[in-house]
């Protein structure tokens, strides 16, 4: 008994140390690869669920891979709805430089549902 309770420890270790090393690596990246973030957390989920039975799991961890899961989908259903914007910027005599966008995609930006300053970040 007391070897399978060490093995059962030995499992969780392992199991939560790799989870940290690959949240550690998609986020140590300068530009954060959603897709390979989503793939990453479905799989992890998917382990963590078919070793339930084996190994016992900080309830924390489940739900907040399930919370970061549900985080990146939204995200990336977001990104997908966000119309792009070509600007031009025009330098005046002084001043700020006059930005130019065709009244449609100014539109569009607004219909998104995005707030004002994230347009004006965006732009």
């Amino acid at each position: 008994m007391h070897c399978f309770l060490f093995q059962q420890n030995l499992l969780r270790h392992h199991i939560l140390e790799r989870l940290q090393t690959k949240l550690q690596y998609v986020i140590s990246h300068p530009d954060l690869d959603l897709d390979y973030l989503n793939f990453m957390c479905t799989h992890e989920l998917i382990l963590a669920d078919a070793l339930a039975e084996q190994i016992e799991l900080p309830l924390d961890v489940g739900d907040g891979l399930r919370e970061l899961c549900c985080l990146v989908r939204r995200n990336m259903e977001n990104e997908q709805h966000i119309p792009s914007v070509e600007i031009q910027a025009v330098q005046g005599a002084r001043g700020r430089p006059k930005l130019i966008i065709e009244q449609e995609k100014l539109q569009a930006l607004i219909d998104s549902q995005l707030p004002i300053p994230c347009i004006a970040t965006l732009l």
